[in-house]
């Protein structure tokens, strides 16, 4: 039930943010995620305590250390928060977008659900196995993108040297080829 209710906090808190063109939320929202953080540091403290060292080695291993790591960011942020609240060293943080990378740890949150929904977790697991599948196609395409860029760009090239047309700027080169091909793939 946090989790769900994080995610729609965490929701509701962007769209004020967006329609108030804020750059910080305002101080209930950050009163509720100091909350929702102290919820999930007992949550996290409690299965330590319960767990011991096999907490890091049982069964769903990797998805305590997710959890660990998600509120370490989590911490990390309600911390740097409240020590440069208002201050220099707020301003230098907030440039080098090291706040902003905290803030995403507490939108990872919602990942943790994963694990609560069988359907979903297999739905994860099979995507993930899927990924090198996934990146042979994308070579193939960018192979077969290659080949058409290099006949276009000939062709151009041809129809330009024997005043068949002008406007052929799109396939002026082969990196403009590729690129005209990829906005025609995408629907650019």
């Amino acid at each position: 039930r946090s989790l769900c209710l994080n995610a729609l906090f965490i929701g509701i808190q962007v769209e004020v943010m967006a329609q108030r063109a804020a750059p910080e939320p305002l101080v209930e929202f950050q009163v509720i995620s100091l909350v929702f953080t102290a919820v999930f540091l007992v949550e996290l403290l409690l299965r330590l305590a319960a767990f011991r060292l096999r907490f890091f080695t049982m069964t769903g291993w990797q998805w305590h250390w997710f959890d660990l790591t998600v509120v370490i960011f989590s911490l990390a942020d309600e911390i740097t928060n409240q020590l440069f609240a208002g201050s220099e060293v707020s301003g230098i943080v907030e440039k080098l977008g090291v706040l902003r990378l905290l803030r995403l740890g507490r939108a990872f949150r919602l990942v943790r659900m994963v694990r609560l929904i069988p359907a979903l977790k297999s739905m994860v697991y099979l995507i993930s196995a899927s990924m090198n599948s996934f990146f042979w196609t994308s070579v193939l395409l960018l192979i077969l993108m290659y080949v058409v860029s290099v006949y276009f760009t000939e062709l151009a090239t041809d129809l330009k040297h024997n005043g068949g047309a002008d406007n052929l700027d799109d396939w002026s080169s082969i990196g403009a080829s590729v690129m005209t091909l990829f906005q025609a793939i995408s629907g650019r």
